[in-house]
């Protein structure tokens, strides 16, 4: 048929097939076959646990996401005894105690600002049969403000101060002793409209030229004797003008 085959046996497991002179095939023994699909899969094993390893890596690299919500607080708890016993200088006897709470949650992210804080404090002292307050304060402060440049925010501010408990203007107080403050009365409410120039975090200054103050005096008592600057028989007042802080 015109075909040219030839068949050469001289090397063992191998033989060199040519059809036409354009066709050639190898044949490998099934031993050399196995061995080389035993390195195949070692090698896809090794390839695969080296992908697994670096995938792991590069989690472990990536930043986590940074939260823009920031929370701290401190709390201060103080307490102190005087006793006197056989001192010729004399003295009395006393007790006091305060307790104090700071609290602030930021949030911070690109241009935006938002800080607040919050402080409060309580305290008496016993001495003999008096007693009188030696701390008193809620003050809470919330400061919104947007990057204009460089350490300066156009800011918005507001501020609420009070008290908890009644004021006296005489010590030690007596049954019949009129009280010249309380919760509530008063109370001051401040809006700002300004910048704030903020060069670290603890640090500020907000200057103000807008700025507005309402006095609350929620007591019926101190509102009808006029007290904090309201009108008797009312119980607000309001203010306009500008504030630095």
């Amino acid at each position: 048929m015109g075909n040219e085959f030839e068949k050469d046996d001289s090397r063992a497991g191998k033989v060199d097939c040519r059809i036409f002179s354009k066709f050639s095939c190898t044949f490998v023994p099934y031993q050399n076959y196995m061995t080389d699909m035993k390195k195949v899969l070692i090698w896809i094993v090794l390839s695969s646990f080296i992908c697994i390893v670096q995938a792991g890596a590069q989690e472990a690299e990536t930043p986590k996401k940074v939260n823009p919500w920031k929370f701290t607080g401190s709390t201060s708890l103080n307490f102190t005894q005087t006793s006197y016993s056989d001192w010729a200088a004399g003295g009395t006897n006393g007790i006091d105690g305060t307790v104090g709470t700071t609290m602030r949650l930021n949030y911070k992210k690109e241009k935006l600002l938002w800080e607040n804080t919050l402080i409060m404090g309580y305290g008496m002292k016993y001495q003999g049969s008096d007693r009188r307050k030696i701390d008193d304060k809620i003050d809470f402060t919330s400061k919104f403000g947007y990057l204009a440049f460089k350490n300066w925010y156009y800011t918005l501010q507001g501020n609420f101060r009070s008290q908890f408990d009644k004021g006296y203007a005489k010590y030690p107080v007596t049954d019949d002793a009129m009280f010249n403050s309380k919760f509530m009365s008063p109370a001051y409410i401040t809006l700002s409209l300004g910048m704030d120039y903020k060069p670290c975090p603890d640090f500020s200054l907000v200057l103000s030229p807008v700025s507005s103050k309402f006095t609350l005096v929620l007591s019926d008592t101190l509102s009808n004797l006029g007290a904090f600057g309201v009108k008797s028989g009312r119980h607000s007042n309001y203010e306009f003008g500008s504030n630095l802080t």
